[in-house]
C-alpha cells in the first residue's frame, strides 16, 4: 500500500489529500473516499474495500464505462450516498449493500437488483430497488416523502412495523399499488 499525493490546485475537481491504493482502487487517506476504481479485467464486480465509506463522482464514471455486473458496497458506508446515481449502467445486474449500512441515497435504475440489509434506517425518494412487490426490511424506521411517488410498476409494498409514520405523498400516483 503505497501513499502518493494527488494535490493540484490548478484543476478544482482534482483531489486534495492524501491517497492510498488498495486493491486498484485510488482511496482517501482521511476521507476514506473512492476517487478511482480499477480496471476491469475477468471480474465483472467491484467490491469496494472494508473502510471505504463513499464514491466521488469520477469513480462512478468511471464504473459506468466499464462492463460492470454487480456492486458490493461495506458496511463502512454507513451512508450510500451515490450523487450521481446509478442509472444507465449497460451491463450492471445487481448492487449488494452489506450490514452495516443504515441510509441510502441513490436512483437506481429499474434494471437493476438492489440487496438492502436489516442495518437500514432510512431509504430516500426513489431510493429503493424498482420492483413490483417491495419487501422492506424489519429495522427500517423512516422513508421519506414522496418515496415512491409515481412509481407505476408497484403492485404491493411490504411495511415493517419499524415505520411509524409515512409521509405526505410517499405512494403518490402509484395507479398500480
Amino acid at each position: 500500500m503505497g501513499l502518493f499525493n494527488l494535490f493540484n490546485r490548478s484543476n478544482k475537481n482534482s483531489i486534495k489529500e492524501k491517497t492510498y491504493e488498495e486493491n486498484g482502487y485510488t482511496i482517501g487517506v482521511d476521507s476514506h473516499i473512492i476517487y478511482h476504481v480499477p480496471k476491469l479485467q475477468g471480474s465483472h464486480v467491484y467490491a469496494f474495500p472494508n473502510g471505504t465509506t463513499g464514491l466521488s463522482k469520477t469513480a462512478v464514471m468511471e464504473m459506468r464505462d466499464s462492463a460492470l455486473r454487480q456492486i458490493i458496497v461495506p458496511g463502512s458506508f454507513k451512508k450510500f450516498n451515490v450523487e450521481l446515481e446509478l442509472l444507465n449502467f449497460e451491463y450492471l445486474v445487481l448492487v449488494e449493500l452489506q450490514e452495516g449500512v443504515e441510509e441510502v441515497h441513490c436512483i437506481f435504475d429499474p434494471n437493476i437488483d438492489v440487496i438492502l440489509p436489516t442495518t437500514i434506517k432510512k431509504i430516500g425518494f426513489y431510493d429503493y430497488p424498482k420492483v413490483q412487490d417491495l419487501i422492506l426490511p424489519d429495522g427500517i424506521v423512516e422513508i421519506t416523502a414522496w418515496f415512491a411517488s409515481d412509481d407505476t410498476n408497484l403492485i404491493s409494498a411490504n411495511i415493517p412495523g419499524t415505520i411509524k409514520e409515512i409521509p405526505t405523498g410517499a405512494f403518490h400516483q402509484c395507479q398500480n399499488l
